[in-house]
């Protein structure tokens, strides 16, 4: 309840829900508060996928195996309400976690990350100057 009360504070309306574990995942968009137990605990999860689970827990981005999750998840969670979003596009990645494994010092590897617009109208999509330090990327349309 403090969760959905500070929420509401900030201007966001929070749903309490009871839903499997699946259900979740698969019919309701974007992150959600999730209740897990033993011990008892709320995380944000980003997303999932069949196999991974990105989770936001005290400011740090984790992935986990998505079976581990489902064990611990108590069925409560809390979600945005979006009965009126508005529409518009929507970036969804098809993938978002993948193993490289162990890489020598020097070693080029390369995976790519598929996404798509699961909204209307059409998305556009800009290529922007690296920055952060992160190493160079090659984008490909098609």
């Amino acid at each position: 309840l403090e969760i959905k009360e500070a929420g509401e504070g900030l201007g966001i309306e929070l749903l309490g829900v009871e839903a499997a574990f699946d259900e979740l995942v698969s019919e309701v968009p974007g992150p959600k508060i999730i209740h897990l137990k033993d011990p008892a605990h709320f995380l944000v999860m980003a997303r999932a996928s069949p196999e991974w689970v990105q989770l936001l827990d005290g400011g740090r981005v984790v992935v986990m195996p998505r079976e581990k999750i489902e064990e611990r998840y108590s069925g409560h969670a809390l979600i945005l309400d979006q009965e009126d979003d508005g529409g518009g596009p929507r970036l969804e990645f098809l993938e978002f976690h993948y193993s490289f494994g162990i890489a020598g010092v020097g070693q080029k590897v390369e995976h790519a990350f598929k996404v798509t617009n699961a909204g209307e109208p059409d998305l556009a999509i800009t290529l922007q100057a690296k920055g952060c330090g992160a190493p160079p990327s090659d984008t490909s349309f098609g």
